[in-house]
């Protein structure tokens, strides 16, 4: 079964994050409590491209072949990436301080927000998210995710004794 979601981590990480960063930290999304502003995806873009770094704290992380739209969608605005460590993040090819920075406690991810939200003197947090940007760009879009999904396809096709239809067809 599905493992129960104890959201008080993405609750002290809000929490702390509105105390160290103050109006810096905007905030949205399904779920997200009082005064919280919900986006349409039309327009969750514009946020991510407003934003140096965003927050990712996925509550169904534990879960078998997870995924997530919202990291896909971070790293290809161009933004840093701080992500809630989970389970498999290295098949994604998401690494930490590389093209994403990755914590596990809520001090960790106050710490890392304020460094990198402020001055690159360094251009560090610069190349982490243009590091982001461009694993966005070469393994999560969807003609990547096409090209996948046409093995399966081809399989079944070929299962179901279809196999000697034209490929790029769908019957």
């Amino acid at each position: 079964g599905r493992p129960a979601h104890d959201g008080r981590l993405r609750d002290d990480v809000v929490s702390a994050m509105r105390e160290a960063v103050g109006a810096r930290l905007g905030l949205f999304g399904k779920g997200g409590g009082e005064g919280v502003e919900e986006v349409s995806r039309a327009k969750a873009h514009e946020v991510y491209w407003r934003a140096k770094i965003v927050l990712s704290i996925s509550l169904d992380n534990k879960l078998e072949c997870y995924t997530s739209d919202r990291l896909f969608r971070i790293l290809g605005c161009g933004a840093i990436l701080l992500v809630k460590r989970f389970p498999g993040m290295d098949i994604l090819g998401l690494k930490s301080g590389e093209n994403c920075l990755v914590f596990d406690t809520t001090e960790k991810a106050v710490e890392m927000a304020k460094r990198w939200s402020g001055v690159d003197e360094d251009g560090y947090a610069a190349r982490i998210a243009a590091a982001g940007a461009k694993l966005a760009r070469d393994n999560h879009t969807w003609s990547v995710r096409v090209l996948e999904l046409q093995k399966y396809i081809d399989a079944v096709r070929e299962a179901s004794g279809h196999s000697h239809e034209r490929k790029g067809e769908m019957s």
